[in-house]
């Protein structure tokens, strides 16, 4: 697992406000959850890979 520095790591849609299912959040079986995703119209927030703002990379691993 890598270290999350502060607005590198986003959901999908970009945003920031993301937990992974080790922090106590198991709403699914994806290991990653946005929170600002859940309150946006036909988003999912349930998702399996982030996205490194500093690379482009699609990553998984990253803590919270």
């Amino acid at each position: 697992m890598t270290e999350r520095e502060p607005w590198r790591y986003r959901c999908p849609e970009g945003h920031t406000n993301w937990q992974s299912r080790q922090s106590g959040i198991h709403h699914s079986e994806a290991p990653f959850y946005c929170m600002s995703c859940k309150d946006g119209d036909g988003l999912s927030p349930h998702f399996e890979k982030l996205t490194d703002a500093k690379t482009g990379k699609r990553v998984s691993g990253v803590q919270s």
